[in-house]
């Protein structure tokens, strides 16, 4: 798989490793990486599924959970494989003078460094790689006498590469609790991930396969790891627990004070924001409404014409900002209220309108009187505070829709 350009549909597969250094499964030549072309709109849980049988079929006698890093902004998807797998020594190639050395002698898939991959195109997707795998460690060392397990080998094509290292039989009775319930935890995903690729078709599992990731056994203290305990187990009572998230410490947030009426000269009742604008500012506001209008109306119609999401050419239109300039004499230096709650006017907006009765506000303030964190508590019981210039408070947003998210919300509304 050529990475060279991150495009979409294409889904690439690095396989990692941190048993003694951190080690990337690449190709020589720096920007060849096992993946995969996918199929026309294929989804990630059939991208997760397709990676998965991929994995098992490169590397044998073991059972590895892959598991996605992410999607460049291109659509290429990112997987990543780590793994319990030692190369001798000199096969490691660790500089990029080695790396192409390595190539000009033929050579086709080897394990790198990250120093070695510096500069080539798999240099970004295996950094990121190392950073996403908190690696898997195999549990500690077993009795000499255990049969070992199959010895782990990566084949692409005739190339096989093997593992110095192997790893005692997990079913042997004298292997140990830890590699057993190592071996029934990476049983127990690949089954989980099975299931929900049964049911890939439902919108409501969408990316819980991708969740799946192999256990970090590098948190489990050595001691309890060696001697696997329940939750009666005195030894438990050492393990530190994960520190408490203490909120911010702030002050109360006092509302801000009112604003100045409307003067004399403005109109008695403006119909819509559109009235507060100078005709220039009301022309440019509502030729960026249209745009948008256009653009979602244009991604309903594909839709429904049943194009792929990843097929549809939007023409979104960029932010927008009205400033006081473009506005009405009148109606600058005021934020205007045009949601017509008060009545069938646009009025200038009351800073100290009490917040809608949503909550019970005395017994919030009672059960949070002490709350570290009283501007929230403020926000909570005041409302919601409008704190920008009145410069960045007249803006327009493109919408955030993307074509796989129009359909359910859509179904939502």
């Amino acid at each position: 798989m050529d990475t060279r350009g991150y495009s979409e549909g294409v889904a690439i597969l690095l396989f990692v490793c941190a048993l003694t250094e951190p080690l990337i499964l690449a190709h020589a030549d720096g920007f060849t990486s096992a993946g995969l072309i996918l199929p026309p709109a294929a989804s990630r849980p059939q991208a997760m599924r397709l990676i998965g049988q991929l994995s098992s079929r490169i590397a044998s006698a073991a059972l590895y959970t892959p598991f996605m890093i992410g999607q460049y902004t291109t659509g290429a998807m990112l997987f990543t494989t780590p793994v319990d797998f030692t190369p001798p020594p000199r096969s490691i190639v660790r500089s990029p003078a080695s790396l192409a050395g390595a190539l000009s002698v033929g050579a086709a898939f080897v394990w790198c460094t990250l120093a070695a991959l510096a500069g080539t195109p798999l240099g970004d997707p295996a950094t990121r790689a190392l950073l996403s795998c908190r690696m898997f460690q195999s549990p500690g060392a077993a009795p000499l006498d255990v049969p070992l397990a199959a010895t782990v080998e990566f084949a692409f094509g005739v190339t096989k590469l093997q593992s110095l290292r192997q790893r005692p039989d997990p079913d042997h009775p004298r292997a140990g609790a830890a590699a057993r319930a190592l071996r029934a935890a990476t049983l127990a995903d690949a089954a989980l991930r099975s299931a929900l690729e049964l049911e890939a078709a439902d919108p409501l599992l969408d990316g819980w396969a991708d969740r799946i990731t192999p256990l970090v056994v590098g948190e489990i203290p050595a001691y309890l790891l060696e001697s696997l305990p329940d939750f009666t187990d005195a030894r438990l009572d050492d393990v530190p627990l994960s520190h408490v998230l203490r909120p911010l410490t702030t002050d109360w947030y006092p509302l801000p004070p009112e604003q100045p009426s409307a003067p004399p000269e403005a109109p008695a009742c403006p119909k819509n924001a559109l009235e507060l604008l100078t005709p220039s500012g009301a022309a440019r506001f509502s030729g960026w409404v249209d745009h948008q209008l256009r653009d979602l109306a244009h991604l309903r119609a594909e839709l429904a014409r049943g194009t792929a999401p990843g097929s549809i050419i939007r023409d979104r239109p960029g932010p927008i900002a009205i400033g006081q300039s473009e506005f009405q004499s009148w109606a600058r230096g005021r934020v205007w209220d045009c949601t017509l709650d008060e009545g069938p006017c646009c009025v200038v907006s009351n800073f100290h309108h009490p917040p809608l009765e949503i909550i019970d506000r005395a017994e919030v303030q009672r059960s949070l009187s002490y709350y570290p964190d009283q501007s929230l508590v403020s926000n909570l019981l005041l409302g919601a505070r409008i704190d920008a210039d009145v410069e960045l408070k007249s803006t327009g947003v493109v919408n955030s829709i993307a074509p796989d998210a129009y359909c359910p919300i859509m179904k939502g509304m």
